[in-house]
């Protein structure tokens, strides 16, 4: 049962994009939560980024998983 390296290596490449939007996007958030000029700008740039964060995690942890568990049916 071989993995596909191909789907790994684009997994893993969509997990590690999202890895700054990760601490980004809440980090944002809590600054527009405080009182600062253009408080909507951050907490609307914040959620963007963790919606990202977690669209871009979703993606990786599919592109690994597929990567691990479709394999070729073809030698069983």
């Amino acid at each position: 049962m071989a993995s596909d390296k191909d789907k790994l290596m684009k997994g893993a490449w969509f997990l590690a994009a999202a890895f700054p939007f990760i601490f980004g996007g809440p980090t944002l958030f809590y600054i527009g939560s405080g009182d600062v000029e253009n408080k909507y700008l951050f907490i609307t740039l914040g959620i963007v980024f963790m919606l990202t964060a977690f669209a871009l995690g979703v993606m990786g942890i599919r592109k690994l998983l597929s990567g691990f568990f479709d394999g070729d049916n073809n030698n069983e």
